[in-house]
């Protein structure tokens, strides 16, 4: 699997303060997965790369801080 962020690379950083949600993106993506904490989402593009976050419920207080690893995962690779 390639890189995830690489260096230069351009990170799109979008909020929606009515939908609690915040999401970061590094490149297209065509599928999302669950996360270790329930409040995000791990966005893929076609070769199961990484290319974004989404993180739902940012904005309600007294949430302990997330901490995900965005590390691939063999799952995440498109069968042949």
């Amino acid at each position: 699997m390639a890189e995830n962020i690489k260096q230069n690379q351009k990170v799109n950083v979008w909020w929606d303060k009515k939908g609690d949600l915040l999401e970061v993106t590094w490149g297209k993506s065509v599928m999302s997965r669950s996360s270790e904490d329930d409040r995000a989402m791990v966005n893929l593009d076609k070769d199961g790369n990484i290319v974004g976050i989404s993180i739902f419920g940012l904005g309600q207080s007294g949430e302990p801080p997330l901490n995900l690893d965005l590390i691939p995962t063999p799952d995440d690779v498109p069968e042949n």
